[in-house]
């Protein structure tokens, strides 16, 4: 797997799509936005269940998994995560557990900034190589 960064303010579940399907960005931009994206600017803010569909029909399964620190999980998930301070904000990440790595499309954090916030960790599964 390899990290895909995205070319977005917003970007971050196409490029997290990117990485765990071996897609560019480009493509994982016009699966997840056909009708497109009117500036380089434009956020690219995917929604959850957009991203959910595209995931399945690339022949992922998605479990939920429950809190526990990140590095407990025994396969590359994805996550969606909520910063909480003055505003809250979505933003997604994929876990390798084969190199025991958080792939964060915009910057490199330390794990624990991740256990704080994050709120829903899909476990991916069905799909070879991952």
């Amino acid at each position: 797997m390899e990290l895909v960064l995205q070319d977005h303010i917003d970007g971050c579940a196409v490029a997290c799509f990117a990485t765990v399907t071996g897609k560019t960005y480009d493509e994982a931009l016009e699966i997840l936005h056909p009708e497109g994206v009117p500036t380089p600017d434009f956020g690219a803010n995917t929604d959850l269940n957009r991203l959910i569909r595209a995931l399945e029909a690339e022949g992922f399964t998605l479990t939920i998994r429950p809190r526990c620190p990140i590095t407990n999980l025994k396969t590359s998930i994805l996550v969606v995560r909520y910063e909480i301070g003055k505003e809250m904000y979505m933003h997604t990440v994929v876990w390798d557990a084969k190199r025991q790595e958080i792939f964060d499309p915009i910057e490199t954090r330390p794990h624990e900034v991740y256990q704080e916030g994050f709120c829903i960790a899909f476990e991916l599964t069905g799909r070879a190589g991952i």
